[in-house]
């Protein structure tokens, strides 16, 4: 569930819209692949998506703009049984709110 290194550009660009836009609320949805058990899954995805709200929040953006939720492996989005459709699949993905 830790932050990869490649990944903090695209956070600080999140935060820097959600800073101009303060209408704007995000949900953030994490995802795994189908290796492991699902029960491991769900909560590895939980911790994915909720690492990335931490990130945004330390930044200043409120956290009653961000919410999360883990999906484990029911949302592929690519096929589980080749290696790069599991790396697809283990990903964090952005919902964009405006109120």
């Amino acid at each position: 569930a830790a932050l990869l290194p490649g990944s903090f550009e695209d956070l600080d660009n999140t935060f820097l819209y959600l800073k101009r836009n303060p209408a704007v609320n995000v949900v953030i949805h994490g995802h795994t692949d189908n290796q492991g058990k699902p029960a491991l899954n769900k909560i590895l995805s939980e911790n994915r998506a909720k690492a990335v709200v931490e990130y945004i929040t330390s930044k200043g953006i409120a956290s009653i703009r961000l919410s999360y939720k883990g999906w484990g492996s029911s949302r592929p989005v690519s096929d589980n049984n080749t290696i790069s459709g599991r790396e697809k699949n283990r990903q964090v993905e952005m919902e964009i709110i405006v109120n």
